[in-house]
């Protein structure tokens, strides 16, 4: 029987990496937000804030993330996002006041940047010559599995014991997964004697390129900048904001994490799906089945004041279908609008972008909250920034198909 590929377990070592640093740090986080409002007694727009300030420090990591792993290499620097992780979370148990939760979330803002999609992008395209959009997806999967576990576990501890007791539990399981992952991960297949997977035996020794590609417009660039922006606002702030919209609307928090939990579940299934459908079909082609899903899912979301557990089950499994396009999606898009030698650049400026869609909107959901004493508004923002920022991409993608072939004329 022939032996699996080491890239696969470069996949389950980034999928671990995902659950830590984007499933425990971002998409888990917003179970604690009801509760730090009524347990401390913040407003709406200083919980926000909280997240706010993780985005603000994630975006400036994103600045200097390339030259930290020029300098670290994945498997080292990734070692020290997740320490950086889990102090914030023993941080986040520590504190009492508004201040001691913003320092936390500074923290957890830098193991956030320099722990997701830019090292795993990365290392995948490392590892792999073929398939590579399975692979990013089997990574992606692991902030949905997070999703799935977490946010019930979290609920109960809570009600039974404590916050603190619950954010110290994460940091321990971050920890010890940061162990498991850096025993996994492995820089190079040249370290291990082995080639990419999916390169033939005779080209062991040869370098993989992609075709040389256009580099993007000045004009494309600005508009592919306010479009991921805008779709991040919707992944980001739309995910960390959920649990706030449906239990303001008079859900109760176990349904809510039950249906946070099923949410994980279909975002997990919908990475899966993301990879083997755009393997066949091209990004193009998937960006419209996969954002006509996320379109749905936040319109729906807008009808959660009619406090139908309909509404709230079938917009979490759109939002968890069509959600993969915020981190598969944007590597895929990396990968199309760059070659070998620019894909790091291209990638650092998309990420780039998506952090700040998650500084500029985070707090958003909570002030327009303050001002209309209801989340739905927020909602309804974003159902028409996914509609925009879907259709501009592929208007990026068309223009380009059009370019070329000029080119070949």
């Amino acid at each position: 029987m022939k032996k699996p590929h080491y890239g696969w377990l470069i996949c389950l070592g980034c999928t671990l990496l995902l659950f830590t640093t984007m499933g425990l740090i971002a998409n888990v986080f917003s179970v604690y937000r009801p509760y730090i409002i009524a347990q401390l007694g913040f407003s709406n727009t200083q919980c926000a804030m909280i997240t706010t300030i993780r985005c603000m420090f994630s975006l400036i990591s994103m600045c200097f993330i390339r030259s930290f792993y020029q300098k670290f290499n994945i498997r080292f620097g990734t070692g020290i996002a997740i320490l950086i992780s889990v102090l914030s979370f023993i941080l986040f148990g520590l504190s009492k006041s508004i201040v001691g939760f913003y320092t936390a979330a500074a923290f957890a803002g830098i193991g956030y940047g320099l722990g997701t999609m830019f090292p795993i992008s990365l290392i995948i395209d490392r590892w792999f010559a073929r398939k590579k959009a399975l692979a990013l997806s089997i990574c992606s999967i692991g902030s949905g599995i997070a999703s799935i576990i977490f946010p019930s576990i979290i609920t109960s501890i809570i009600e039974n014991n404590s916050m603190q007791a619950a954010f110290f539990l994460q940091a321990g399981c971050m920890l010890a997964l940061g162990v498991l992952i850096f025993f996994l991960l492995r820089n190079d297949p040249a370290q291990m004697q082995l080639a990419p997977y999916g390169l033939e035996q005779q080209e062991e020794e040869a370098k993989v390129l992609r075709p040389s590609s256009p580099p993007l417009s000045r004009k494309n660039w600005v508009l592919l900048g306010v479009f991921v922006i805008l779709f991040n606002a919707v992944a980001s702030s739309g995910d960390s904001n959920i649990t706030l919209l449906f239990t303001t609307e008079g859900y109760s928090p176990m349904t809510v994490a039950f249906a946070l939990s099923l949410f994980g579940l279909l975002l997990s299934v919908g990475k899966f799906l993301y990879g083997c459908i755009t393997d066949r079909l091209g990004t193009y082609r998937s960006n419209y089945l996969f954002g006509i899903s996320i379109i749905l899912g936040q319109i729906l979301c807008c009808f959660a004041f009619t406090q139908s557990t309909s509404v709230l089950f079938i917009s979490m499994v759109l939002r968890g279908l069509g959600l993969p396009l915020s981190t598969v999606g944007f590597s895929m898009w990396a990968l199309d609008f760059s070659d070998s030698r620019s894909y790091g650049v291209v990638l650092q400026r998309i990420q780039l972008f998506s952090r700040i869609g998650s500084l500029l909107f985070e707090s958003f959901p909570g002030i327009l909250a303050d001002i209309t004493g209801s989340y739905i508004p927020s909602y309804l923002c974003y159902a028409v920034f996914s509609v925009v920022s879907i259709l501009g991409v592929q208007g990026i993608y068309l223009s380009r198909r059009k370019q070329a072939t000029e080119s070949l004329v």
